[in-house]
Order: C-alpha cells, then structure tokens, then sequence
C-alpha cells in the first residue's frame, strides 16, 4: 500500500486516537477526514493497511523462492509467524482478494471461501483475522447511527435536503433545478468544502467535464446524486475503494438529518450532525464490525439472523415507515464496516444465499419488515467451510449460477517439515505437559516433533514413481534429492507432477498431537518424558485399534514402521555420533564463522580476511569450501541454487542480529539448514572417531566415561534429558544396527 503524503493528507500511524473522542461536528471531522483518509476508508482498504503495516517476511520469502514456488507468493508478517505452510492460499487471500476489493476490483463484491480438512489452519486464520481488525485506530461514525454507518455517507443527503426545503416553501420556483443547485451551494459551503476539495484533482475535474459544470464548488452543486458524492470524495483525497463503499446512510440518520418521526422539528443541520468515533469488538464483547454466524438448518433459518428482526415490543406505537418500529441487530448489519465470518456456510439455505450476495454485488440488505427497501452496508465477507459441503452443495445445479460469486481458496495441509514441525509446537506449546514450572511437565525427546511432523506429511503427500517417500517429504523441505541414475529432481516439476488434491488429506495436526498427549500423561508415572520409541509404538497400537480397513493398516503400518523408524535412525545416528566426539559444538562454530565470512565476502565480491584463523582466499570467497558443506548428499544444494541458498542465510543471520543487539557471535544453529549441513561436516570430518566410541560391544572403565560424557552431551548440546538419553543408549547397545549413515 502506498505512503505517499501531502501537506494535507499525511499517513495514519499505527496507534493514533482521534482527536474526536467525544463528538464533533461534521463540518469539522471533514477536515480530520482529509488529512487522514484512512479513518474513512473501506472494510477492505482498512484489512489492507493493517497487513501491509506489519511489512514482508524476507527470510520466509527467501524460503519460499528455495522451496520452489512461484516468485509473486509473498509472505506476510501479519500471518508467517502464526501460520505455517500455507504460504499460498495466505498470499491469494492478501493479493488476490484483500488488495484487490481495498482498489474495488470485482473482489470487492466477492465472498472469500476458505475450504480445507480439519485442523488446516481456517478457524485460526479467521480469529487471527479478528484479531488484527481490532488492533485497527478508532473508527468515525454517524453519532447514534445502530450500524455504524461511515460519516462520508451523510453527502448522499444533500440533494434531498436541498429539495425538502424548496418543497416545503411556499414559492412557486419556475427554475426548479437552478434552486435547487443553489441550495445544495449552500449546503456543500457550510461543510467548508469550498477550501477542502482539490479541484485539480483529475477524477474531479473530469466528472465536472463529462457534465459540462464549472471547476468550483458551484459546479459539483449542479451533479447529480452520485457524481456529487464522487467529486467531492476525491476531491477530498479519497480513492476508489473508499468511495465505492460509501453510500446512503441508514433510515435513522435519515430521520435525524431530514426532521422526521422522532426528530419532527428537530432537524440536524448537516454540517452540525454529531460524528463519534467507534472500536472494533468480537462476539463475546457484542459484535460491532466482528461477526461470527454459525450454519442455519433450512428448517430453522430465520432471515431475521441476517437482517435484524421487527421490534415487537414498539408494536402500534409508531407510524409505517419509522425506523424505531425494527432492530437491526442482524449479522450482516452488525458487521457493517468490518468483517462477517460464516462458518459452514455452504450448509445455509438459498434464502440466505441471496442475501449473502445481495451484500456484495449490491452491497445492501433488505430492510427488516414492516420496513421497505435497502441498508447499504461495507463489509468483507468469508465462508469457512469444507470439502464435503462443498461438494454437496456445489453439486446441486440450482447452486452453480453463484459460482463466479465466490473466491474459493484451498487451504491444503502443509507439506513442509519445518512448518508442520512448528505446528506441533504450537499445539504442543498450550499444554500443561510443557510448562516446565508445572508438576505435571512431561519432556518431548528431540526426535519426537520430527517424527510427528514427518508422519503428518507421510499421510499428505502422493506416491512419485521411483521415488522413496522419505525423500519426497525431504524435497518439500528444501533438501536436493536424485531418483537412481537420475539427475537432481526439480522441486517445481515435483510439485507440478502432483494433483491439486495432494495435501487436502491426511493426518491433521489434531491426531498425533492427540497421541502425544496420551503418552505424556502415561509418562507422569515413569520418567516424565516422551520417547521417540514409544511414540511410535502407540502409532501402531492405536492404528490397529482405529483403522479398519485392512489396506489402510497396512499402508500406515509400512509408514510408521518403515519409513518413521528409518528417518527416526538416520537423525539419532547423527546426533549419537555428533555427540560422542568432543568439543563438537565449538568445531560447528569455528566450521560456521569460516562460512559466514566465505558467503559474506561472496555476496560482497569482496576477499576474505584471517580473523577465521585462516589463510586470505581470493575475492568471492572459498567456493570449494563452501560447496564441500552446501553439496552434502543429505542436502544437496546445487551449484545453481547455491546463491539462493547464501542468501538466505544472510537474511537470517541479519535478522538474529536485529533480535540479539550487543551479542556478537552469531550461533551456527540460527539457520536449521546450515545447522544441519554443517553438522553433518563435522561429523564426517571426524567418523572413525565417533565409530569407535559408539559401536563397541564390550566397555573398559574409560569406555563407560566417555559414553557417560557422551550422555551429558546429549542432554546439554540435543535436548535430551537424562531418561530419553539413556533410552537412546540401550537402543545403541543392544542393536548393532541401529546406527545408519547418516
């Protein structure tokens, strides 16, 4: 979003309260207005600025350009840090829907649909999205207004006041337009708009052009309706998604502003009509601008959820056509300049249906009866759903005309380790098991989110031909893989061989997760730690007593039982062997800082100095040195991705940097691929060693020391404790087998 500024028209900063916390006039919120037209801005336009506001992930975008997608998927602050691995439909809904309805693009009257599994992430991304619009500055409305109309929409009256003063005098007027035209003069110079309009804004001046008026207040006095409201609100520094959400205020301001019902006799002069200011609120704190509608059984379906209801209790009292006579209290109404969320919507009936799109193509509802006519409304509106409603609904062809009215998005199941890794953190995260000051904290042996995230993605991804699944999920991750005899595979042409449905089943977070936290109340009574081993033991236990289709245990047992206990093998040899040499962290650290100044002087072009302990190389740094750790065959980064690669380590070691201010060294494991490639060097510098601390059958005094010294290690530099540690040490002892190359 753009932050080009002017004298008059400066951007509103994060956190700014108006200066009309208590009411002011309209005349002068119009100047506040023209300074800062984001306090007017659209439902869209607002969700806009408060994701653009929070900027771009780099490091996360560096990420996403290594793991082969496509070059325009952004990544957003607002959302990378909460969510993980749907990059995609994330960047669809800012880019595609978000900015596009802020420019009133045709998303501007479409509604957003989100459909996907279980546990896929929409409910939370729908709260987050609560979330961020309540962070939003305080918002200015008609004062008493029950939707919170925008006070921009009181410009519609204009002409109708100007013809309800002629109509209401007693002269015969034979130039009926011309009075007209000058009472609506009169009107627009009492809101000081005669200084506030910049008539040689171009939209001005051409509606002024294209109906023959004069370039001045008196020639937007002479437009009709809608190109008066236009030229004023560009005039003022509006643009097009604030003005294509502006329109008639609701029947209450009507009734104030035109002397009726009520306000008989007491008419609000325009210019003197109260502006307050209102803060978004959720469902439990009364819905203004936030609303969450649950699904609607045909049977049940009330069009008074949606619209508001007749207020039963003013029956009689009020004459036909006085608003005090319905209650808009309706979803659609109440989410007036926000959000109105519907969950399961496809399971809500065809009545409902044509008022969702009633709010969008036209962006109005219809009045609660015994009212007529319209409420013009600015929200943005999004239906969680998924795949199974979906599929009914879109099944009956009475529903397909609707079709081009929604914005369907995908949100798949992630099919990247790191990210399905953070997701079982997370979940992991809100349980009273990893409160470490709670009796009941129960430790997770390292290897236990690797496996719980790479099972997830087991169950997602589709088989490739010739290709070991292992080794796909290791792709989606970033890791250079080669089919026998083959070439290294392209990560785009692996996602493209894939269907569009790979991801959309599977295991969702909630099911291991669940497992996980079955063992960990079992471990309250032994050792207060979950083990790798055990953890896929219960796999299969509960598979055998869940899965009843005979192919599906079959399959799934090959899963855990082959492919987990294969990954699980490979990644414990590596740490068992990174742990029995010594002083194995502080050779990471010398092998890193040696690779971070042959990358910086790389990026530079510039030689590389000796404070590494090290010997001056040429200018563009040691590039046999740096493609020794990058092409290690459990990475594999190519010579051509290589850049790519260093550049993102350079955005992340900038961006620890940032968030260590005064720490000078920076620690080999803040990047987890380097971590890993660097590890895995010095492991291989130094395998005999390792082999022989590890492997032998028979233990002398000095043997059993080192191991224990080994032990230590695991608990300080892996994250072990002492029972999973020791666990790890009788698997190494009693299977020969165990450790593979890692």
């Amino acid at each position: 979003m753009s932050t080009k500024t002017t004298k008059d028209n400066e951007v509103l900063r994060p956190g700014y309260v108006p200066s009309f916390r208590k009411r002011v006039t309209f005349a002068d919120a119009l100047v506040l207005f023209k300074k800062h037209p984001e306090l007017c801005e659209s439902s869209f336009g607002r969700l806009e600025r408060l994701v653009m506001r929070e900027g771009l992930d780099e490091l996360r975008q560096a990420r996403l350009q290594r793991l082969g997608y496509q070059k325009n998927i952004k990544a957003y602050n607002a959302f990378s840090k909460r969510f993980k691995g749907i990059d995609a439909p994330l960047h669809r809904f800012v880019n595609d829907f978000v900015i596009a309805g802020a420019s009133n693009a045709e998303a501007a009257k479409q509604i957003f649909v989100a459909i996907g599994g279980k546990g896929s992430g929409k409910s939370q991304f729908f709260n987050r999205l609560k979330r961020l619009v309540r962070q939003a500055e305080p918002v200015p409305y008609n004062g008493g207004c029950p939707v919170h109309d925008n006070p921009l929409s009181l410009l519609y009256m204009i002409p109708t006041l100007a013809e309800r003063r002629i109509d209401g005098g007693n002269d015969d007027f034979s130039d009926y337009l011309s009075h007209v035209a000058g009472i609506k003069l009169e009107i627009l110079q009492s809101l000081g708009l005669e200084t506030l309009i910049d008539f040689s804004n171009n939209k001005v001046a051409s509606i002024l052009k294209a109906n023959d008026a004069s370039c001045d207040l008196a020639g937007i006095a002479t437009l009709e309706v809608e190109d008066l409201v236009s030229a004023v609100l560009f005039g003022i520094g509006m643009n097009e998604g604030t003005r294509g959400a502006v329109g008639h205020p609701c029947p209450f301001c009507q009734a104030k502003l035109l002397g009726l019902y009520e306000y008989e006799g007491k008419a609000v002069p325009l210019a003197q009509f109260p502006i307050g200011w209102f803060r978004f609120t959720a469902d439990f704190e009364g819905s203004i601008g936030l609303v969450d509608v649950s699904e609607v059984e045909p049977n049940n379906f009330e069009i008074g959820t949606w619209i508001g209801w007749e207020d039963l209790s003013q029956a009689g009292r009020y004459q036909p056509g006085d608003p005090r006579n319905v209650v808009l209290n309706g979803a659609l109404p109440m989410g007036n300049r926000g959000i109105v969320m519907f969950t399961e919507g496809f399971k809500n009936p065809k009545e409902a249906r044509r008022v969702e799109l009633e709010a969008t193509q036209g962006k109005r509802v219809p009045l609660p009866a015994p009212m007529v006519g319209s409420l013009f409304i600015d929200t943005v509106l999004m239906i969680n759903s998924n795949e199974a409603e979906y599929n009914t609904w879109i099944a009956d062809p009475a529903n397909e005309p609707y079709m081009d009215r929604y914005l369907l998005t995908w949100f798949k199941y992630p099919l990247e380790m790191d990210a399905t890794r953070d997701i079982f953190m997370a979940i992991w995260g809100e349980t009273e098991f990893a409160n470490t000051a709670s009796k009941k904290h129960t430790h997770l042996d390292p290897m236990v989110p690797e496996l719980a995230a790479r099972l997830e993605i087991l169950t997602r991804i589709e088989p490739s031909e010739g290709l070991d699944p292992n080794a796909k999920v290791d792709a989606y991750n970033g890791v250079a893989i080669r089919q026998k005899g083959l070439t290294k595979l392209s990560l785009e042409a692996l996602r493209a061989k894939a269907s569009a449905r790979e991801g959309l089943s599977g295991n969702s977070p909630r099911e291991v997760a669940k497992q996980v936290g079955a063992l960990a109340a079992e471990a309250l009574s032994e050792g207060h730690c979950v083990t790798s081993r055990a953890f896929m033991q219960r796999l299969v236990v509960q598979a055998r007593e869940s899965i009843a289709d005979e192919e599906q245990l079959k399959t799934f047992n090959r899963l855990v039982n082959t492919y987990l206990d294969e990954a699980y093998r490979r990644e414990a040899s590596r740490m068992w062997l990174a742990a029995c040499i010594e002083g194995f962290t502080g050779k990471c650290q010398e092998v890193f800082d040696k690779y971070l100044d042959n990358i910086q002087a790389f990026a530079t072009h510039s030689p590389v100095g000796s404070t590494g302990g090290y010997t001056r190389v040429a200018a563009g740094g040691d590039v046999k040195f740096m493609r020794e750790i990058e092409s290690d065959p459990n990475w594999g980064v190519t010579d051509s991705e290589a850049p790519k690669f260093r550049a993102e380590i350079m955005i992340s070691v900038n961006q620890w940097m940032r968030e260590h201010k005064g720490k000078a060294s920076v620690p080999y494991n803040c990047h987890e691929p380097v971590r890993r490639c660097i590890e895995r060097y010095v492991v291989n510098q130094l395998r005999s060693t390792a082999r022989k601390l590890s492997l032998r059958s028979v233990r002398s005094d000095e043997d059993k020391r080192h191991l224990a010294e080994v032990v230590r290690r695991l608990v300080t530099d892996y994250k072990y404790c002492e029972h999973c540690a020791n666990e790890l040490l009788k698997e190494v002892e009693e299977k020969e087998s165990f450790l593979i190359e890692s």
